[in-house]
């Protein structure tokens, strides 16, 4: 802070005004990314679940594990697309929000 002492771990993102508006612009980026990169993640799991749920790989690593390649057959349908869609949407949002 301005008196020399570290910042508290809990601290709110206005605590960084005292570094200058470059370091608080930096830390409200990164907590922007860090909710759009959540909410991202939040409509995508159900699909990652999914895909690791199937077995179609043989031999999959962990990393091969979650792909769209190992859905089963019947659970392959629009919902994928949608996802990717909303996805997408977040993204471009929060590019032109950003």
């Amino acid at each position: 802070d301005h008196e020399g002492k570290l910042l508290p771990l809990s601290c709110s993102i206005d605590c960084f005004k005292v570094f200058g508006s470059g370091v608080y612009s930096y830390m409200e980026w990164q907590r922007f990314m860090f909710v759009t990169f959540s909410l991202a993640f939040a409509v995508v799991l159900p699909s990652m679940v999914s895909n690791v749920s199937g077995s179609n790989l043989e031999n999959a690593s962990w990393l091969t594990k979650g792909s769209l390649g190992d859905v089963k057959a019947a659970a392959f349908n629009a919902s994928y697309g949608a996802v990717e869609l909303i996805v997408l949407s977040i993204f471009v949002i929060s590019l032109f929000r950003g």
